[in-house]
Order: C-alpha cells, then structure tokens, then sequence
C-alpha cells in the first residue's frame, strides 16, 4: 500500500508559471522585442521589462489595485483590470502611455 502526499505548490513555483503565462500572453510582433508587463498593486503602476536584458524599461500609472493583464494579439496594446478601481486601463505598447 502506498500513500500520496499532496503536492505543495511553492509561491516561487507559483509565480514562476504565472510569469511564464503572462510572457506568452505579452509576446508583441516577432520583429519586435519581446516585454513582460507586470502589475504592482500597491504602487498601481505596471512594470514594463524586456525579457532579453531582464531590465525595467518603463513604468506606466494606470487604475487602483490592478491585477489582471492582456495583450492584443497585433502587440500594440495592454489591457491592464484595476481591480480596487473597477475599471481597465489601455496601455499603448509603441510609447509605454
């Protein structure tokens, strides 16, 4: 007889899938280069990072509390849910505005 032990999911383990699902939801065009966008709820901005440096390169202010992101398919555009502000916030990706 054997007995499973419940699989725990650690919080790194957790936010490294969620990272990895949001880069792929954020992918813009091919010729373009690549960025995560990566929203802080307490600060009520979004991150913009290039995932090929792994650096910050540009934070945009949106609503209050957000917490969900998607990007158009075209790449031109984020949609950011402010959840606090019951409202969504469009981010233009060409100008990070």
């Amino acid at each position: 007889m054997t007995t499973q032990l419940p699989r725990l999911r650690s919080a790194l383990g957790t936010l490294t899938t969620a990272l990895l699902g949001l880069l792929l939801l954020t992918a813009p065009a091919a010729q373009a280069a690549p960025f995560a966008y990566i929203t802080n709820q307490v600060s009520n901005n979004v991150s913009v990072i290039d995932i090929a440096t792994d650096t910050v390169v540009a934070t945009v202010g949106v609503g209050t509390g957000p917490r969900g992101v998607a990007v158009n398919p075209a790449g031109t555009r984020t949609y950011v849910t402010n959840f606090s502000g019951g409202d969504v916030s469009v981010i233009d990706t060409a100008t990070n505005t």
